[in-house]
C-alpha cells in the first residue's frame, strides 16, 4: 500500500558535501537560502513558525562567514515588493540555476544551498517492483493534497526533488558544494516543542547518501528533533549557526584554536551540544548523525580574531554585526531633542574598534607632531588621550596608519560608535539607567557638574576606568570622539548601515568628556562641530573593517 509521510522527511537537517571537495581558499562563496513559513490553504501543508527565521539567521551567519547570500523567504519578498524573491518553485530553480551558472566556477569556489520548510516523502516503485522512498522539498506554492504516491505527482504539484539538487551540484565545477535541508517540521499531532524525527516505526530508514557525498542529520532513526521556545528555532539549527560563527573552533589538548571551523569541528560541536541540551532540558534523545564520505579537515568558515594589537600598540576588539535602537526615547528625561527620534538601526558588517582613544604616544609615532603641547588643560604623557585634534587631523592620522599597517583604518560611523558604546544594553549608560556609577567608568564633571575631574581638569590616561560590556574604555568620559559622518537629523524609520548626510558643515562628535555634565556622558548623547575644530576635551578612536 502506498505510504505518504508529510513533514516526516528523513532529511531532518543534513549537510551534504558533494564529491570533488577542495579547500575554500580565497574563491567565491555563494549561498542560496530558501525558507517557507506559509503554505496555501489548499496545499495540504500546515504553515510553520520558524522556517523563515531559521533561514534568516543562517543567512546572517553565512554573510559573516564571507558568503554572498541569495535569501528567498516570504518576508524578504514582502519587504522588497518583488515576487521574484518569493520561495516559489520556479523562482527557487531559477535562483539555483543562476548561482550554479556563475562563470568560471572552479576548485577554489564554494556553493551552499539550503532549504527550510516542509518536506514530503512518497513511496516509489520502480519497473522491477522495488520500492524506495523519494524525498521532496515543498516551496511556497507546493501542493500535496490527495497525493499518496510519487506516480501521482505532476509539474503542478511544484515539488523540488532532493535528487534534482544532487544532480545539479554534481555538474557544478565549484570545489566545495554543500546542501542543507531543514525540512522536517512540527507534526500537528505531537507536542509543539518537537519536530518529527528521522523515522517512525513505519518509516523506512533513509538509504545511504549517493557516492561522494556526506550527510549530517539532526537526529537518528526513531528520534525527534526539538524546537526550543527560548531559541525560537530548532536546537540543531541554533548550534549549527553558533558553531559556524566560531564556537566550533575549540582548542583541543594537542591543537589550539586556529580561527578555522572545519567540517569535523562543526559536526562534533553541533552533535555534542544538541544532544546535551535536549537531554538535559527535555529528557529525550536527539543524536545528530553523520553518514557518507567526507573530508574531516574541510574548512567551512574562517573566524576573525576577537581582538588584535597593531604595531603602535593600539588594541582593537571585534564588534559583531547586529541591530539596536539608536537615539533616545521620549521617556528619557535627560535626552535632548536632537537625539530623537529613537529608531532601529542594523549594522550588517562586523568591524573592529579601538578599546581606547588614541593616545599622545600613538599620535606622535604616526604623525610626528604634538598639537596639544603648550595648550590649556593638558597633561602630557604617552598614555594620555591625544587632544586638540581636528576631524581633518584624525582622518590624516588614519590614512598614515593605514599605509603603515596595511589595513584600512578609519573613524567609526556615528551608528557604529553608539552601537559599540551600548554594548547590547538599552539603558542611558552601558552600566545602568542613572549616573550613580559614572565615576567608575569615565572622567567627567571637570567644568560642569561635580564629577571626578573637578580637581583634575585635563584629559586623563586612557583605560584607567572600567570597560563597557564589549571591553571598550572611556566611552562615557575622558574625551569626546570624532565620528566619520556629517551631522544631520535622524531618520524616523529603520535604517541599515547609516553614514549620515552626503554633505554638511559639521562632523559628528560622540561620547562624554572630562568637562561634561553627567547627562552629556550618556550613550545617546550626540554633538557636532566644524571639521577643523580643536578642543581640550576632544580626541578620537579608530575603527577598521573586518
Amino acid at each position: 500500500m502506498p505510504k505518504t509521510q508529510l513533514g516526516n522527511i528523513v532529511f531532518t537537517f543534513c549537510i551534504a558535501l558533494i564529491a570533488g571537495q577542495q579547500s575554500m581558499g580565497q574563491g567565491r562563496k555563494l549561498a542560496v537560502v530558501v525558507g517557507v513559513d506559509t503554505y496555501r490553504a489548499s496545499s495540504g501543508l500546515p504553515s510553520l513558525q520558524h522556517a523563515g527565521s531559521d533561514a534568516e539567521r543562517l543567512s546572517d551567519a553565512l554573510r559573516q562567514c564571507g558568503y554572498t547570500v541569495y535569501e528567498m523567504t516570504q518576508e524578504i519578498a514582502r519587504q522588497a515588493g518583488n515576487e521574484s524573491s518569493a520561495p516559489y518553485a520556479a523562482n527557487v530553480r531559477d535562483q539555483i540555476d543562476g548561482v550554479l551558472s556563475f562563470p568560471n566556477l572552479g576548485p577554489g569556489d564554494s556553493i551552499l544551498i539550503t532549504f527550510h520548510g516542509h518536506g514530503v516523502q512518497f513511496e516509489h516503485t520502480d519497473p522491477g517492483g522495488t520500492k524506495s522512498p523519494r524525498f521532496y522539498f515543498c516551496p511556497a506554492d507546493a501542493s500535496v493534497q490527495g497525493v499518496t504516491a510519487d506516480s501521482q505527482l505532476t509539474d503542478r504539484n511544484y515539488l523540488i526533488p532532493l535528487q534534482e539538487i544532487y544532480e545539479l551540484l554534481k555538474d557544478c565545477k565549484a570545489g566545495t558544494k554543500l546542501l542543507v535541508v531543514d525540512a522536517c517540521r512540527n507534526d500537528p499531532s505531537r507536542p509543539s516543542v518537537f519536530r518529527s524525527g528521522l523515522a517512525s516505526a513505519t518509516l523506512p530508514k533513509l538509504p545511504p547518501p549517493p557516492g561522494g557525498t556526506a550527510a549530517f542529520f539532526s537526529c537518528k532513526a526513531n528520534e525527534r528533533a526539538v524546537e526550543d521556545p527560548e531559541f525560537q528555532q530548532g536546537v540543531f539549527t541554533h548550534f549549527l549557526v553558533e558553531g559556524l560563527l566560531g564556537k566550533a573552533d575549540q582548542p583541543l589538548a594537542n591543537k589550539p584554536a586556529d580561527g578555522i571551523v572545519t567540517f569535523s569541528e562543526l559536526t562534533t560541536y553541533v552533535a555534542n551540544n544538541t544532544y546535551a541540551f535536549v537531554y538535559d532540558k527535555y529528557k529525550v534523545k536527539q543524536s545528530p548523525e553523520m553518514r557518507g564520505e567526507f573530508d574531516l579537515n574541510l574548512p567551512l568558515a574562517s573566524i576573525s580574531p576577537a581582538e588584535f594589537t597593531n604595531s603602535i600598540g593600539m588594541k582593537l576588539v571585534l564588534i559583531k554585526a547586529g541591530t539596536f535602537m539608536m537615539g533616545s526615547s521620549d521617556s528619557d528625561q535627560d535626552a535632548y531633542n536632537f537625539e530623537k527620534p529613537q529608531h532601529r538601526v542594523t549594522l550588517s558588517q562586523d568591524y573592529y574598534l579601538g578599546t581606547t582613544e588614541a593616545t599622545q604616544g600613538q599620535w606622535e609615532s604616526v604623525m610626528g607632531t604634538t598639537p596639544w603641547r603648550g595648550k590649556e588643560y593638558v597633561k602630557e604623557g604617552s598614555n594620555y588621550a591625544a587632544t586638540y585634534v581636528s576631524w581633518e587631523d584624525a582622518i590624516e592620522f588614519c590614512k598614515k596608519l593605514s599605509s603603515l599597517e596595511g589595513k584600512s583604518y578609519r573613524l567609526p560611523t556615528e551608528a557604529e560608535w553608539e552601537y559599540a558604546c551600548r554594548g547590547d544594553t538599552t539603558t542611558a549608560y552601558s552600566f545602568g539607567a542613572d549616573a550613580s556609577s559614572l565615576s567608575n567608568y569615565g572622567w567627567w564633571g571637570g567644568f560642569y557638574g561635580d564629577g571626578n575631574a573637578k580637581s583634575e581638569q585635563y584629559a586623563h590616561q586612557v583605560g584607567q576606568k572600567r570597560a563597557n560590556p564589549l571591553g571598550l574604555y572611556d566611552m562615557h568620559g575622558n574625551v569626546s570622539e570624532w565620528c566619520s559622518d556629517w551631522y544631520g537629523e535622524y531618520s524616523s524609520g529603520s535604517v541599515t548601515d547609516p553614514r549620515g548626510p552626503s554633505s554638511g558643515s559639521d562632523r559628528v562628535i560622540r561620547g562624554g568628556s572630562w568637562s561634561y555634565y553627567a547627562r552629556d556622558c550618556r550613550s545617546a548623547l550626540r554633538n557636532s562641530n566644524a571639521p577643523d575644530f580643536r578642543f581640550d576635551g576632544l580626541g578620537f578612536r579608530v575603527a577598521v573593517g573586518r
